[in-house]
């Protein structure tokens, strides 16, 4: 019985300790720092599960990427540690996410992207629209992306095929976030 007593005592007197400390450093000089939204806004989550749709994350302000991948595809296993701290780099600046090809939940985003082989990305400017060559040259030409029709939604899509290092991602987010041009008046 004294055991616990002592353990109890060592318990209250650690958590207390804990407690005094975070609270003293939570209330510094200038006060509480208040939370980023975008930690825990689920917009900025990096997987992409259950009852996911391209319209939660599509046309929000932010630059978008979707990766698809696999838990079994070898390139997709290399990238995912790359791809996992370009978000929390970007988190509340673009939203990447990924999406596993193999989850049955996932299956109409995966058809309707036309993705045939992994790992598969696909691109939105902040405001919705695909990327286009005009106003992405670089996207295009300097990190193969392509514009592609799907034969079974015939819609067209913007994608990559291939995995991408943090020089590819970081590029990828720079031209997604660059400003439309300025339409010129009549």
């Amino acid at each position: 019985m004294k055991k616990i007593i002592a353990l109890i005592i060592v318990f209250v007197s650690i958590t207390t300790v804990w407690a005094v400390k975070n609270s003293s450093e939570a209330s510094s000089a200038t006060g509480p720092r208040p939370a980023n939204p975008a930690l825990q806004n689920p917009m900025f989550d990096l997987e992409a599960t259950g009852e996911f749709k391209l319209e939660d994350v599509v046309g929000k302000g932010y630059p978008v990427i979707i990766n698809f991948s696999a838990t079994w595809c070898g390139p997709c296993r290399r990238m995912k540690p790359i791809y996992k701290e370009a978000n929390k780099k970007y988190k509340g600046k673009a939203i990447l996410k990924t999406i596993d090809v193999d989850d049955p939940t996932m299956k109409e985003i995966v058809a309707a992207a036309g993705v045939s082989s992994i790992p598969h990305q696909i691109f939105f400017y902040p405001d919705g629209t695909i990327p286009t060559p005009e106003r992405s040259p670089a996207l295009f030409e300097k990190y193969g992306v392509k514009s592609v029709m799907n034969r079974r939604t015939f819609s067209t899509n913007v994608q990559r095929v291939g995995a991408m290092n943090k020089e590819i991602i970081d590029g990828i987010v720079e031209e997604l976030s660059k400003p439309a041009p300025k339409k010129e008046a009549k």
